[in-house]
């Protein structure tokens, strides 16, 4: 850019010297190239020769003040709109055709089409068209009127120093002292008026510090708009207004860049604070992944703007970029699958930070979701990175989205246990249970359910109602040193793997082996005696 702007300078001081000292007229119109310049260099010189000028244009039924009045103002569109071609470039064919059109027509500013030249006759005029337009475009050149001024000012303020006339050093002066106080007056606006008041809407107090750095890139911005309204009022040689116009062009998106990329670190300021109020954290990993994306988008879009603005053709660009992206996504598949795994991810939340999953491989604590990667803290304490592609693809197990935990373990007592101090204990635990703040009491399963090698089992199924691992944790310890605080006090002892061997006979010994009662009638009675005295337990 700097580069181009030097360019630039440099042709418009030989441009200025050249007019402002030695200039040769043309006066011809048997060309487009001898017509633009009997038009424009009977205007540029030191003595300007309207009557001359004005035969480039078509004259029609104008009087000869109106012509030359045209002609004037053509002059300043020219130098307003900084339109401007090599000389070089202008045909001097005098029999030239657009090869678009098929005619004798002369198009040289693609910016404003309706300026242009058709032949008529033996000579090449401004077209009637552009002339019955002039003052239309000029209206649309200075929309304020003020260049108007410039024919009531005093002879000595024309007078050139350097090929610049003298009020047009006052004006510049005059130009950055408004630009300036415009500046001063919007930067205590944002931070006066704006700032305060947005420090009083929840959630962005610390925005209220970045709007004031969005403040500046704004007035500078306001600041770059209003010169390039009344830059062109001072009529200064086409390549000085180009090149203002240009880095004017080329500034305007680079502010408008800067202040989107910092309105994304406001925006994100608020939403952080939002995502502080939902139920999940998985918003607080996608409101800092979204900034790094939208700023690399608004980057990227900002530096196509400049270049445009520069007049840079950035269709090869492109088109390079597209073909070197398409090869770039063959050779990057993986990291693509994995960049929209991880927007799956955002999209159907298949987990939180903080919750325990499981899935191949993969065992342990989510601790950030990123473009291509989720890092898991696992229970050794180490970090795995995994890939959200493989994530995406996986079936997980998510323990965090449990609502309640499941405690299933099987309590072992001696054979030798009466039944009724079986049944105190089995009751005892349902108690310890119902008393527990933290367990779920509609859900629970104790029962005296199997009769082991070892033991008597006790089943002993119940569910917490806790958030994390290390509160069921916590709850786990409580419950099962209740249970052995309550079989210590009952005097329920607990079984442990066990092998008895026993002897039925010796000599000289009575035999161990129970004695069977084998008599069908004997056997009946027993059995309807135990009956009776347990229905005669529970009507009591």
């Amino acid at each position: 850019m700097m580069q181009r702007i030097a360019m630039i300078s440099a042709l418009m001081i030989g441009f200025i010297a050249s007019k402002a000292f030695s200039i040769q007229k043309i006066d011809g119109l048997s060309s487009p190239y001898e017509t633009i310049l009997t038009h424009f260099d009977n205007l540029a010189s030191t003595t300007q020769d309207l009557e001359a000028s004005s035969r480039a244009l078509y004259k029609g039924d104008l009087e000869q003040e109106v012509l030359e009045e045209k002609a004037k103002k053509l002059y300043r569109i020219y130098l307003g709109k900084a339109i401007f071609i090599e000389e070089e470039d202008i045909p001097k064919d005098p029999n030239f055709i657009d090869s678009t059109l098929g005619k004798n027509e002369y198009h040289p500013f693609s910016k404003e089409p309706r300026i242009y030249l058709v032949k008529y006759g033996k000579q090449w005029l401004y077209s009637e068209y552009t002339v019955n337009h002039i003052d239309q475009i000029y209206e649309e050149t200075y929309p304020i009127g003020a260049d108007k001024l410039i024919d009531y000012l005093p002879k000595q303020t024309k007078t050139k120093v350097f090929g610049i006339e003298i009020w047009k050093y006052f004006a510049l002066f005059i130009l950055a002292i408004i630009g300036s106080l415009v500046y001063l007056a919007v930067s205590f606006l944002f931070k006066n008026w704006i700032a305060r008041a947005l420090r009083k809407v929840p959630g962005v107090e610390r925005g209220s510090k970045l709007i004031l750095r969005i403040a500046r890139p704004i007035s500078f911005l306001i600041v770059l708009g209003l010169i390039k309204v009344l830059f062109p009022i001072l009529q200064f040689p086409v390549f000085l207004n180009h090149a203002v116009l240009l880095t004017i062009g080329a500034l305007v998106p680079l502010m408008v860049t800067i202040i989107a990329y910092r309105t994304v670190d406001l925006a994100s300021e608020y939403f952080e604070e939002l995502s502080k109020k939902t139920k999940g954290n998985l918003d607080d990993q996608l409101v800092p992944l979204a900034r790094k994306v939208l700023k690399t988008i608004i980057i990227t879009l900002g530096a196509v703007f400049v270049l445009i603005a520069l007049e840079i053709n950035v269709v090869p660009l492109l088109t390079g970029l597209s073909i070197g992206g398409l090869a770039f996504a063959l050779a990057a598949q993986d990291t693509i699958k994995n960049f929209f795994g991880s927007v799956m991810i955002f999209v159907d939340k298949p987990f939180q930070i903080g919750d325990w999953i499981v899935a191949t491989d993969i065992d342990g604590e989510v601790e950030e979701v990123g473009l291509r990667s989720t890092r898991i803290r696992t229970f050794k304490n180490s970090v795995t990175y995994v890939p959200n592609g493989k994530i995406a693809d996986s079936i997980i197990d998510n323990y965090g989205l449990r609502a309640y935990r499941r405690m299933n373990i099987s309590l072992s007592i001696h054979y030798d246990t009466p039944p009724e101090l079986i049944e105190a204990f089995v009751d005892g635990l349902k108690r310890l249970v119902q008393e527990h703040p933290n367990t779920w009491k509609d859900k629970k399963e104790i029962h005296f359910n199997n009769m082991g090698d070892s033991g008597l089992s006790i089943l002993f199924y119940i569910f917490f109602n806790v958030p994390t691992w290390h509160a069921e944790l916590e709850a786990r310890h409580e419950i099962l040193l209740s249970i052995m605080k309550l079989a210590d006090a009952l005097g329920v002892n607990f079984a442990f793997p066990t092998r008895t061997i026993h002897i039925e006979n010796l000599p000289g010994q009575e035999s161990l082996s129970p004695a069977y009662e084998r008599k069908p009638e004997n056997i009946k009675k027993k059995l309807d005696d135990f009956f009776k005295s347990a229905n005669d337990e529970d009507r009591n």
